[in-house]
């Protein structure tokens, strides 16, 4: 898997921002290792995990909330269009309009 480098954090939440339309919230844990939690309509969608250049993803939950093992890593990402699909007729099966 490719290592991620982020050079300077504030930027990259910048970027989050632009290309999420999410409001990101950062929080620094150690060096190289960075959160970002992505809010939409005041409601967390999940938190970036970048460490030492590997990403991660927890979904539905927030900076105080998020626990190591809800974390996705990225190299699941692949994956990510058929666990939407999942989702999709989930939701069409049980979620009345």
């Amino acid at each position: 898997m490719e290592i991620f480098k982020v050079k300077d954090y504030k930027r990259f939440a910048d970027s989050l921002e632009d290309n999420t339309g999410c409001v990101v919230t950062i929080r620094l844990i150690g060096k190289n290792h960075t959160h970002y939690q992505l809010d939409k309509r005041g409601l967390s969608l999940g938190v970036l995990c970048v460490d030492k250049g590997e990403l991660s993803f927890a979904p539905f939950v927030t900076l105080d909330s998020a626990q190591n093992d809800q974390y996705i890593n990225a190299k699941y990402i692949p994956l990510f269009d058929d666990f939407i699909g999942l989702l999709g007729v989930l939701r069409e099966m049980f979620v009345e309009d």
